[in-house]
């Protein structure tokens, strides 16, 4: 083979013994161009396929090749052989697999498994910008749970209370009650109208639903009983903070209160309202329901210090009042009344007045009883003790000591300018309590209208007469109801 098919045969052989594909010889005369411009035929032989290379190559066999100085085409300098022999060591030492895949993804090194989208990297829980949906809200279980019972949906148990059933929901009544948390598995229960009626009951349960629930003043004790019985401690305790509320129960609220305790027999509460009574207590001496009351509970009052009265004789004359409307029935109830009464306050020419004969016959017949008579020289002893040591206290304990006497408690005094005995026995204007004088008085206070004792004023203990200029109060006042047409 003569010289000229030497550069054809020389890359032929080197192809086949590297085994170069058609892309790596692409990127080897790349090189080998780049260190000899006149390699033209080379670039020749590199651009034909692999498939048309031994066809091509002995066509340049047959061929005669044109001469340039006595040089074929293909010839190469030395140095450039060199190069082209450096650079192809070098590339084929490198992993040019990455690059053809770049330039030619088609190609790989084998055939890959199958694989998921998983598998490749897809997630179905991931979703870009999924917080900004605008979702719809749901109403709250609160409020479903609300309307369920308020509405009697689905009720699961029946409170029967006499005549009267009521649909409830179980788990709502437990939630307060101690009653009926100890209750399982029953679909109708039956409830004492005597410990709970059916409007307490109705009070409760709306107790019960309410956010904020309020105790009224109507119905407070039956929903106190229901309470009580159903133990129900936060309806309890809220019940009892209004009761013991003194600035709302006293007076006539707190004796309106005792009327209706009465009817339940709270005797806690009735007790507690019986000491709230003060400038009220004269308007109440002047009702029915004073008449109407027990001797127990005429005691607790007439021994209570806080009722108001103008002068201890009022209180005597109370008891008189009280005993002569049921004579025949009260009568020996005598000695317990009038044990209430505190003769050693009143001054001593009246205790020496009632000594004698009176010509009263509703106060006579009680003054006829010789243990009354005592008590009112008790009380003359002790008054004429207390003035006659006044000046030496050691000297006026002794003397109590001596004739067995008791210091008597201060009442709670008021001031009725309108009472025509309200005066000092010094005081021209200053008349004798008889029976008569106090019911007139009594008659006076009814006129006057139910906020006559919101008008009254307490008076310090030291100072129990408040004389006034004019005439008889009482005249005047009765004098100016018949002309008002009231009396």
């Amino acid at each position: 083979m003569d010289s000229r098919s030497e550069p054809v045969n020389e890359i032929e052989s080197s192809s086949s013994a590297k085994e170069f594909d058609y892309d790596e010889q692409k990127i080897k005369y790349f090189n080998s161009n780049f260190t000899d411009a006149s390699g033209s035929s080379c670039q020749a032989v590199l651009d034909t396929p692999p498939s048309s290379k031994s066809a091509k190559a002995r066509e340049s066999q047959a061929k005669p090749q044109p001469k340039f100085n006595q040089k074929t085409y293909s010839e190469k300098p030395k140095h450039a052989q060199n190069l082209t022999t450096l650079t192809e060591g070098i590339v084929s030492g490198l992993n040019f697999s990455p690059i053809l895949r770049a330039i030619n993804p088609e190609r790989d090194v084998g055939i890959s498994k199958e694989m998921s989208l998983a598998e490749i990297g897809f997630d179905s829980t991931q979703v870009d910008d999924w917080d900004k949906i605008i979702q719809p809200r749901k109403e709250s279980l609160i409020s479903l749970l609300k309307d369920m019972i308020q509405n009697y949906i689905k009720t699961d148990v029946i409170i029967r209370i006499g005549d009267k059933s009521f649909n409830c929901h179980m788990m709502v009544l437990q939630c307060y009650s101690g009653f009926f948390l100890n209750i399982d598995n029953k679909e109708i229960i039956c409830l004492p109208q005597n410990k709970v009626s059916q409007e307490a009951f109705v009070m409760i349960y709306d107790w019960i639903l309410s956010p904020e629930p309020k105790v009224q003043r109507e119905g407070i004790l039956q929903l106190f009983i229901a309470a009580q019985f159903l133990k129900i401690d936060a309806l309890v305790d809220q019940c009892w903070v209004c009761l013991d509320d003194d600035e709302r129960f006293c007076e006539d609220a707190a004796f309106l209160l005792y009327i209706e305790a009465r009817s339940f027999k709270l005797d806690l509460i009735m007790d507690l309202m019986l000491t709230r009574i003060c400038k009220f207590f004269i308007i109440l001496v002047a009702s029915k329901e004073f008449l109407e009351l027990d001797y127990k509970e005429v005691c607790t009052l007439l021994n209570s210090n806080s009722i108001g009265v103008n002068s201890e004789s009022e209180v005597l004359m109370v008891a008189v009042r009280w005993l002569n409307f049921d004579w025949q029935n009260r009568q020996n109830l005598l000695l317990e009344i009038i044990k209430c009464v505190r003769f050693g306050l009143m001054p001593p020419w009246l205790l020496v007045d009632l000594k004698r004969n009176q010509h009263c016959n509703e106060l006579q017949r009680i003054l006829n009883n010789k243990d009354v008579v005592k008590m009112i020289d008790d009380g003359l002893s002790y008054v004429l003790t207390k003035g006659y040591y006044s000046n030496t206290p050691e000297s006026y304990f002794d003397g109590l000591e001596r004739f067995n006497l008791v210091e008597p408690q201060q009442r709670q005094w008021i001031c009725d300018e309108m009472c025509s005995y309200h005066h000092k026995n010094e005081c021209p204007n200053s008349t004798y309590v008889t029976y008569e004088t106090f019911l007139r008085y009594l008659t006076m206070v009814r006129g006057l209208g139910r906020n006559h004792w919101k008008k009254l004023q307490t008076r310090p203990n030291d100072k129990p007469y408040r004389c006034k200029e004019g005439g008889d109060g009482v005249d005047e006042a009765l004098q100016q109801m018949v002309l008002n047409g009231i009396h």
